[in-house]
């Protein structure tokens, strides 16, 4: 999976969109949208990303 379309999947997970939606979109599994969400959280602190998400939506 390119960098592209891992960014475009936290994207519209930050955005609200759900996890099977993405991967429908996306023509991925749902369990490979929630190890791309997984990754992005390490980075993240737990308190900043829930905010992120909860001000995108």
């Amino acid at each position: 999976m390119t960098t592209k379309s891992k960014t475009n999947v936290i994207k519209r997970w930050l955005d609200g969109d759900t996890r099977d939606t993405i991967a429908s979109d996306n023509q991925i599994g749902a369990g490979t949208v929630s190890g791309i969400i997984n990754e992005f959280k390490k980075g993240v602190d737990a308190l900043e990303y829930e905010s992120v998400r909860e001000l995108s939506i």
